[in-house]
């Protein structure tokens, strides 16, 4: 989805509380102090981690849900998709 979709999610979040995983760039933070959202749902990291760091940052966050885009191979996807599955 990228950083540039967060405007979808904000607008129809209602009492959810979404948590943004970021590229660490100042387009990315600048669409989200744009939404107005809170740091501590901001994490702006770059990847690609591992099965067990996706997993970790899952249950950290008590995530019920992952969206994410298709980066491929080389961009982690199949390391998200375990993750989420397990």
């Amino acid at each position: 989805m990228g950083s540039k979709n967060i405007y979808i999610f904000e607008k129809g979040r209602e009492d959810r509380r979404y948590i943004y995983r970021i590229l660490p760039s100042v387009e990315g933070l600048n669409e989200c102090i744009k939404q107005n959202i809170e740091l501590d749902r901001i994490i702006a990291i770059k990847g690609p981690f591992s099965e067990e760091f996706n997993m970790a940052m899952l249950k950290e966050y008590r995530a019920d849900y992952i969206v994410m885009k298709n980066s491929g191979i080389l961009g982690g996807t199949i390391e998200k998709i375990n993750a989420a599955k397990s």
